[in-house]
Formats: C-alpha cells, structure tokens, sequence
C-alpha cells in the first residue's frame, strides 16, 4: 500500500491518507507499506507530532531490528528546513538498511577461500 502523511492535503489517487504519525507507524508495523510520502507540519503545536517522527521510528527499526523500510521515501512538506532534515534521515534509513542488508549477504556467501571442499577429490590437469 501507499500511504500519504498529511493532516491538510488529500492523498494522490491510490493512496491510503493518514493524519497523524501514530496511523502511519502502526501501518509500517504490518509489514505492507510499499511506498510512503511524508509531511512535517502536522498542525499540532501542544505535541511533537510530525512526519519526522515516523522518519525516527523508521531508523531505529532499520539499525536495531533489521526492519525493511518502503521504498521510496518522500518528504512533500512545504516547510524548506524541516524538508531538508527529513531527506537526510530518509539517506541514513536507507544507508543503515544497505549495511544491514550487506551484512547479511556476507554472513550467508561462501567465500572461496573458507569454503571447506569436504571429501572431494580434485581433479588435475593431467587427469582430464
């Protein structure tokens, strides 16, 4: 599913709008959200409710838990300076998933070198 953040602007067709940073976490928590486009500014001024939050959530499940984000991420806020710090917690999500992902590539290859050959007779050139 796509899902749309934002408590002023309807959603794009084919798009699932939330309103509040608590909807979108428990939709990321199932596992389906394909795509996710973020809003800072929330309209609550009492609370730290915004789409950076999300962003925080989406972080720590990445380095902590192995959590696979959605891909893409985007910010459409109008707000220039939150806009530009979301983008570069949208650049460490996706820069901490590459190195969990790397990781475990690297735990599952058999390299070469390590690879033990068992009892397996090696053939030679001149046995060909």
């Amino acid at each position: 599913m796509k899902v749309w953040l934002d408590d002023t602007r309807p959603a794009p067709r084919g798009w699932r709008r939330t309103r509040w940073p608590e909807e979108v976490v428990e939709l990321l928590k199932t596992g389906k959200v394909a795509e996710l486009s973020l809003d800072h500014d929330l309209g609550s001024t009492c609370e730290r409710r915004d789409g950076y939050v999300v962003l925080e959530w989406i972080e720590e499940q990445v380095a902590l838990h192995g959590f696979t984000p959605p891909w893409p991420i985007a910010v459409h806020s109008a707000n220039t300076s939150a806009a530009l710090r979301m983008e570069a917690c949208v650049r460490s999500i996706y820069r901490f998933w590459q190195e969990n992902w790397m990781r475990e590539a690297e735990k599952h290859s058999v390299h070469p070198r390590t690879a033990k050959s068992g009892n397996r007779k090696r053939s030679t050139r001149h046995e060909r």
